[in-house]
């Protein structure tokens, strides 16, 4: 299973109520495609290695930016200032779902990044949420 996956998984044990969970390419790929609210689309952002910290080996530090897309629907707000309440409320529960908790046995515990806003189009509140994780990888 992916850190993607294991996301997923533990995005729809801990937020029961999201209309649905689901995996991404991209930030392009959920704000052109078909959603749901609330909701929440998972993607992975970005990956950085470290310099190889080992002698007669290698051992690399690979740093996971991992995104999650949270969208809701707003019909009573014009300007959406009750979307943007309804977005910071779950993401609050993505981040109790997600902080401090390792999407795998050989995973650093996430780590909350920051957030934005991402687009307000067809009714639908875009909000991202980035969370950062490690795992290593070894040769000898």
């Amino acid at each position: 299973m992916t850190l993607r996956q294991s996301v997923e998984t533990r995005l729809r044990e801990q937020l029961p109520d999201l209309r649905e969970v689901a995996g991404a390419a991209s930030l392009d790929a959920v704000l052109g495609g078909r959603v749901s609210a609330p909701a929440a689309y998972v993607f992975r952002e970005a990956q950085q290695a470290s310099p190889n910290e080992g002698a007669n080996f290698i051992t690399q530090r690979i740093g996971v930016r991992l995104g999650v897309v949270l969208v809701v629907r707003n019909v009573r707000d014009p300007r959406q200032g009750d979307s943007s309440d309804e977005a910071e409320a779950l993401s609050l529960q993505v981040r109790d779902a997600l902080y401090g908790w390792a999407p795998a046995a050989e995973a650093e515990p996430l780590e909350y990044a920051g957030g934005r806003l991402v687009s307000m189009q067809n009714g639908f509140y875009f909000w991202m949420d980035s969370y950062t994780t490690a795992t290593y990888w070894r040769a000898t």
